[in-house]
């Protein structure tokens, strides 16, 4: 994985072969939420309320999640939104349906702190990951139109494995 590694420059932290470490935020209803998930396919997707792109793609990224669990694939959806805190979020939710879990960070210091800790640049961004943490793939090789094949071809690895 090295050069590949490499290839991500100051974003190797979500570079593919990566272990993306365990993190915990808050979640709908006031409950932590806490990503990836132990023995699950994990779909992060690190976006934020003010980037349009992140909340224009919001319905296809829904949609193609609902179509891989209809096909059975067990996988665990957050959305994160490490740029800011609850403030932001909370009006925005209520209006969106998300694809998944929602995390945030309880303030911005936080949130911050979490978006340096990971080197994320930019979003909209989606990480896919296995039940260890370790990054199978994301940005800018996992696109959402490549989304559904590649977590079907992870699915299957997985499945072969156990």
């Amino acid at each position: 994985y090295a050069p590949i590694i490499e290839s991500y420059g100051p974003t190797r932290a979500l570079a593919p072969g990566r272990v993306l470490a365990r993190s915990c935020g808050a979640g709908e209803k006031g409950q932590a939420r806490c990503f990836p998930e132990a023995g699950r396919l994990n779909l992060i997707e690190f976006w934020a309320t003010y980037c349009s792109g992140c909340v224009a793609q919001m319905p296809a990224l829904r949609s193609k999640v609902e179509s891989l669990r209809a096909e059975g694939i067990d996988l665990a959806v957050f959305s994160v939104d490490p740029l800011e805190g609850a403030e932001h979020i909370a009006p925005f939710v209520e209006e969106t349906r998300l694809p998944g879990a929602l995390v945030w960070y309880p303030n911005e210091q936080e949130a911050e702190a979490f978006a340096a800790k990971i080197e994320l640049l930019s979003v909209p961004r989606l990480v896919l990951t296995d039940g260890e943490g370790r990054v199978l793939a994301s940005d800018p090789q996992l696109e959402l139109s490549t989304l559904d094949a590649q977590v079907r071809h992870w699915a299957e690895l997985q499945a072969r494995s156990l």
